[in-house]
């Protein structure tokens, strides 16, 4: 296989699947296990656990989402939501504000939604995740988990939006003991 690269992305002949991922080290699960027979599914859920761990402030089992699933040679499409969902009670004041670049955005008061214990919601991936593969899924989900289990037993290189982005939220996570622990080392 040849790779062609350009200023902002690789193409190579589609011979398996294709992925995407927004670290390289998703798209490697994906592509690995695509490798191994995996169908689309099995490779999504891959990355989605890579992601986890290489990027834990953007995606995780402790996250929420949804799947959509296209067939297309029956032209159908389903979609598996695994949103998280909220305390019965948490209820947020909502307000306007510009931020430090003058782009209009909606806040929720005192961060609420961020920090303390209206911030927590019931997470929905691990559900999520095993509906799609219960429902999709080819390999056995330990093969499907084994790429992040080895990232994460190995280590790897932080990538520089995740180290931007840990230090953007330095202040949040210096809030418990727990976290400075675990991501301020």
């Amino acid at each position: 296989m040849s790779i062609q690269r350009s200023n902002s992305f690789e193409q190579a002949p589609l011979k398996i699947g294709a992925a995407a991922a927004a670290n390289t080290k998703g798209t490697e699960a994906a592509i690995n296990i695509m490798e191994m027979g995996g169908n689309a599914i099995d490779a999504a859920i891959a990355a989605g656990h890579v992601m986890g761990v290489v990027e834990p402030l953007d995606c995780g089992i402790a996250a929420s989402g949804f799947m959509t699933v296209h067939y297309s040679a029956t032209n159908e499409t389903k979609v598996i939501d695994f949103l998280g969902t909220a305390p019965m009670l948490a209820k947020y004041q909502l307000y306007a504000v510009n931020d430090s670049n003058g782009d209009y955005t909606i806040r929720v008061e005192n961060q609420h939604n961020q920090i303390g214990h209206r911030s927590i919601a019931t997470p929905g991936t691990l559900r999520g995740f095993e509906e799609a593969h219960a429902r999709y899924g080819k390999l056995p989900i330990k093969e499907l988990l084994e790429p992040a289990i080895k990232l994460a037993e190995n280590g790897f290189s932080v990538s520089y939006k995740e180290a931007l982005r840990m230090a953007r939220t330095t202040h949040i996570l210096n809030t418990t003991t727990a976290c400075r622990e675990l991501y301020l080392k």
